[in-house]
């Protein structure tokens, strides 16, 4: 079990509001999500489509790095959920602005609603990456009060256990795995303390360092198997968006890590054909290497036949 002051701070910053869901989400048939590329935009896609999921909404959700794109999707109607980036200059220990309020997030709603031209309301709800400092994958409760449920809803704590499975394996299994914890596999990081863990950005004293080796992942990716959300929708089954891939299955990412080591497979890349061509390539250079010892002996055969003849026919 993960423990960090983050328990506490979830406490005093979690955020909800008692309210129906929009009627304009509930009959949706997609909901769009965009944010600035690794910025969590990850963490709300999957989000909302967790809830939706939970809810029986029969939604595609779309994810977009795109801002046109995005705004033009909502333009045509569909409900738009954003992943901001929390603009300041003084940050303190967790990354968060000293001066940020985690009750804001309508006002930057209203704000880039009006940047991009768009009507009040038009979006859903606004994700700002300090409130995912703070809260890391607990802000999902956030997104109750959105969808219209409790966070004591079957719904919402459906979500819950499932993204709590789900962000573990976010940080220590698959393409997107953390970068330190990649390192470590490929055997890139000789010493690691709270002094010294270079090349890594992160060690083992920072609040964000991911400390894969205290988890038991393929333990976490067989309770996620088991979930609700997952043996109730097929999107909920890849470990990433988009990576059809990348798809857990209760040995996914013991199979993953194996190969991305045999092959030092780089970030988000898949390491599954490379590591078929090697295999193939040394199923190649075994028979190659046991043709070229048959031919070797073949002739020395041969040559002992030879051999045997004319001394027989010397004799």
């Amino acid at each position: 079990m993960r423990l960090s002051i983050t328990d506490v701070i979830v406490l005093t910053f979690t955020t909800s509001a008692a309210g129906a869901v929009p009627n304009h989400i509930v009959g949706a048939k997609e909901l769009a999500q965009y944010g600035a590329p690794r910025s969590a935009t990850t963490l709300q896609w999957l989000t909302v489509s967790a809830y939706a999921c939970a809810l029986g909404m029969d939604v595609n959700v779309t994810k977009s790095h795109k801002e046109k794109s995005a705004v033009s999707m909502e333009k045509r109607g569909v409900p738009l959920f954003v992943t901001h980036v929390t603009e300041s200059h003084a940050r303190n220990a967790f990354g968060v602005p000293e001066d940020f309020r985690p009750d804001t997030w309508r006002e930057t709603a209203r704000t880039l609603e009006r940047q991009w031209k768009l009507p009040a309301g038009a979006i859903a709800y606004v994700q700002e990456t300090a409130a995912v400092s703070l809260q890391d994958w607990r802000i999902v409760r956030d997104y109750a009060s959105v969808f219209g449920l409790s966070e004591a809803s079957t719904a919402a704590r459906e979500v819950v256990e499932y993204v709590r499975l789900w962000d573990t394996l976010r940080r220590c299994c698959g393409p997107q795995m953390s970068e330190g914890y990649r390192a470590r596999l490929y055997g890139k990081v000789h010493n690691v303390s709270v002094t010294d863990f270079a090349p890594m950005r992160r060690g083992p004293g920072d609040v964000a360092y991911d400390s894969c080796e205290m988890y038991d992942v393929d333990a976490a990716e067989r309770a996620l198997v088991e979930t609700a959300l997952f043996r109730r929708c097929p999107t909920m089954r890849a470990i990433q968006v988009g990576l059809d891939w990348a798809t857990l299955d209760g040995s996914f990412c013991r199979r993953y890590e194996a190969a991305a080591v045999a092959t030092k497979m780089s970030w988000n890349r898949n390491p599954f054909p490379r590591l078929e061509t090697m295999r193939r390539r040394d199923v190649d250079t075994d028979e190659t290497r046991l043709q070229r010892r048959v031919a070797i002996l073949e002739e020395e055969l041969a040559a002992a036949r030879q051999a045997l003849a004319a001394e027989r026919a010397a004799g």
